[in-house]
Parts: structure tokens; sequence; C-alpha cells
């Protein structure tokens, strides 16, 4: 997505200046982003504020969904009633927050992986990873419209399909 919505010189610049970009997302109930509340990063503020700006509109105009984790505890429930209590409590909750990083532990994962023998730039280790990773498909939205806009009275949801009008 950060190639997608900034280009590969732009990413490769960030990544070898070791700069870091973190947003407060909230979501709904199956992780996909409704907005982003705030963005936090180690660069400075004009790009900061112009690359989250850039990344709420990628938002408002795709249906993006990110994994939803939950911390277990050894609280004397078994795996399933702790799994069952999260995503009760999870889809009951009106406001769900999650938060996400860029390049995230990319970084340290170069660094162990370069102490073992990789050769190549930091940019190059990021495509390596990105190919080895299973990347969901986003849900387009027509040209001109936001995942936000009605139609029909119909408000676009993207994890449930419209009716036929």
């Amino acid at each position: 997505m950060m190639l997608e919505v900034f280009g590969s010189d732009k990413i490769q610049n960030m990544i070898d200046s070791e700069q870091s970009i973190g947003l407060w997302l909230n979501v709904d109930s199956l992780g996909y982003v409704i907005s982003v509340q705030k963005g936090r990063g180690k660069m400075p503020e004009p790009q900061l504020g112009l690359m989250v700006d850039s990344l709420r509109a990628y938002f408002k105009r795709h249906a993006v969904q990110f994994p939803i984790c939950y911390a277990f505890e050894d609280n004397g429930l078994t795996y399933e009633e702790q799994l069952k209590n999260a995503l009760e409590d999870f889809l009951e909750s009106k406001n769900k927050f999650t938060m996400v990083y860029f390049p995230g532990e990319l970084l340290t994962s170069y660094e162990f992986d370069k102490f073992r023998g990789y050769k190549g730039s930091k940019f190059d280790y990021l495509l390596l990873k990105l190919n080895e990773q299973k990347i969901p498909i986003k849900k387009k939205i027509s040209r001109g419209k936001t995942k936000d806009d009605k139609n029909d009275n119909t408000r676009y949801h993207p994890h449930r399909p419209r009716l036929p009008a």
C-alpha cells in the first residue's frame, strides 16, 4: 500500500533515511479502516502531515483491512473461552482502534539477515519480504466515489454485498 500511495523512490528514501510512520486507525469489527485518528512519525512535520493526509485519502477511496490481534492472558480461562470473550467484546464495542507502523520491524529483520549474509539494500529487502507475503486484495471504489458515498439510499459497507436495485 505504501508503495502504491507514495511510489518506490519516496519509500526507498524513507527507508534509507530510517524514517518511520505510525497511524492510529479506527477500524470496524472486521478490521476495515473507518478513519485515521492521528499519525506520528520519525520524520519532519511537514512530510508527516502530507503522508498522513495522503493515507487518509487512500483509506477513503479503498476498503483496506488490517488483521485484528488479541492478547490472551493466563487467567484460568481456556483459549476458546478467552477467544469467545474477546470476540464478543470487540463486536459490542463502538470504537475499535489499531496501530500500524511502517516500516515496522523491517529494519530490525534486515540487520539480522544482513549479519547472516544478506547483501542487498534495505529497499530490496522490503521488496523481498513483500514477495514472501500473502497480500490481501483490496476492494476498489468506483472512480470519483468514496467508500462512504451513498447510492440508492444504501450505504457502502466493504464487507457486506450490495443488493441489486
